[in-house]
């Protein structure tokens, strides 16, 4: 019998109905550079999840544990860390795949921080468009609004899948709360917690477990070293009233349970600016979700109170510890879909008025991009072989300009039917562009066709 090397990380796996990704998940964790003993909780599938996982899972260091019915991820996660016989606890959905350094890089986290550092946050990015993030930790507002931190933006180095992050960051940074996918926890923290809220549903459960442990004294730190995959939109609720109806509840029900009361004047405007800047099918729901929670106000003050009385007087929010509501609906505006396709935001320099975004739908993300270009995009960048570049979100004054090696190019139209018109063929070492001034009303789509590297500058406004 092999040896296998002792680890002080437990990883959990909680799925339900898994099966498309299951085996590549389980795949990843078995070949880590330090290999950990892993926790699936099947959480009553009615697939072959568990068939496949018993299938790959060493039964020398490994556990299935199979519950007769769905029972919610946080659940699934207390019996994990309950499992465990380690200090620190990681989780990955089923959807995910992991770096084959993802354990190495935690334990080094763990090993390294301090004790108050209760949660790490891995750094999780679209597995059909890796260069584009799905999440470094995350943010939330006053109101409890809360966004993945980076969603939807580049983060790259090179054209290596798994290159050590420059772009944004490259060092611990402290946020908000961590993914679900992806959140490192110490045991003896969530212990002091008393577990995740197995009354919270999934979709909330990891903003509430981090925000409650930051009122007892702990931070959460966002590693981007630590790296996954996400094949996003396997886990993603087909019914997206119900999920925002899900979402908004368990805010409002986080709010009223762990707020200090100095915030409430504060969290009161940000909500009713909220109110203001979302679509009215949006406002009847969060209306409709807090007229549902004054009908249970007497059991939640319970509930504050119980945990006042569990931990004496609780940490006050720390000072800047929010992010404006701009910035989370700002983010919240960032086109993105299943691919992973990232935008670039259009910004008037003059003004300072976002004039739309560039989405790039598909081979990837550009190199060389940093928060401040971002914010401008009047660089010149990589952008693939193959892409296309929705420009319907546009309004008037955006210049793309092209530029393309020694391939030679053709660039293409498309409008709202699907049909394509050649607009220009490039030589090599030549350079094109096109002003939107006003849009074609039926201009939808343009496709870059190059055999070599094409770049891509964005002019807006009046400063070409």
């Amino acid at each position: 019998m092999s040896r296998v090397p002792a680890s002080t990380v437990t990883i959990g796996v909680c799925v339900y109905n898994g099966e498309a990704h299951i085996e590549k998940c389980l795949r990843s964790l078995a070949n880590q550079t330090v290999r950990a003993p892993i926790v699936v909780v099947d959480d009553g599938s009615t697939d072959a999840t568990s068939v496949i996982a018993k299938g790959i899972l060493d039964p020398r260091i490994d556990t299935l544990m199979r519950l007769p019915g769905n029972q919610g991820l946080a659940r699934g996660r207390n019996l994990v860390l309950s499992k465990a016989n380690t200090e620190v606890i990681s989780f990955i959905d089923a959807d995910g795949e992991a770096h084959e350094k993802w354990v190495e890089e935690t334990e080094f986290f763990f090993r390294t921080s301090a004790p108050r550092v209760a949660v790490m946050a891995s750094l999780v990015r679209f597995s059909r468009n890796p260069r584009v993030v799905n999440g470094l930790g995350g943010m939330t507002a006053v109101n409890g609004l809360s966004i993945d931190h980076l969603i939807g933006l580049p983060f790259t180095q090179g054209d290596q899948v798994w290159a050590v992050p420059t772009a944004h960051a490259s060092k611990p940074k402290l946020v908000n709360y961590a993914m679900g996918n992806g959140l490192c926890v110490r045991k003896s923290a969530w212990s002091l917690a008393g577990g995740f809220d197995e009354t919270t549903p999934n979709y909330f459960d990891d903003v509430a477990f981090c925000l409650k442990l930051r009122r007892i004294g702990f931070e959460t730190v966002a590693n981007p070293r630590a790296h996954l995959l996400h094949y996003y939109g396997h886990s993603s609720e087909s019914n997206t009233i119900m999920k925002a109806i899900v979402l908004e509840r368990s805010r409002i029900t986080c709010l009223i349970r762990l707020w200090p009361r100095k915030l409430a004047v504060a969290a009161v405007r940000a909500e009713w600016r909220y109110l203001k800047f979302v679509e009215f099918p949006r406002k009847l729901i969060i209306l409709r979700c807090w007229l549902g929670t004054l009908f249970g106000l007497l059991g939640l003050i319970r509930d504050r109170r119980q945990l006042q009385s569990e931990y004496g007087p609780m940490i006050d929010f720390p000072d800047e510890f929010f992010v404006s509501l701009d910035e989370v609906l700002d983010a919240s505006k960032r086109p993105l879909n299943s691919d992973g396709a990232c935008s670039v935001p259009l910004v008037d320099r003059a003004t300072d008025n976002c004039l739309g975004y560039l989405r790039i739908n598909s081979g990837g993300w550009p190199t060389g991009i940093n928060d401040d270009e971002a914010a401008c995009c009047s660089e010149w960048v990589e952008v693939p072989q193959v892409c296309s570049f929705d420009v319907e979100p546009f309004q008037q004054g955006v210049k793309i300009v092209f530029e393309v090696a020694d391939g030679g190019a053709v660039i293409y139209s498309q409008d709202s039917d699907g049909q394509l018109e050649e607009l220009a063929k490039l030589p090599p070492h030549s350079k094109t562009s096109f002003e939107f001034r006003s849009r074609p009303h039926t201009l939808s789509r343009l496709l870059l066709a190059t055999r070599s590297t094409c770049r891509l500058m964005l002019r807006a406004g009046e400063n070409e």
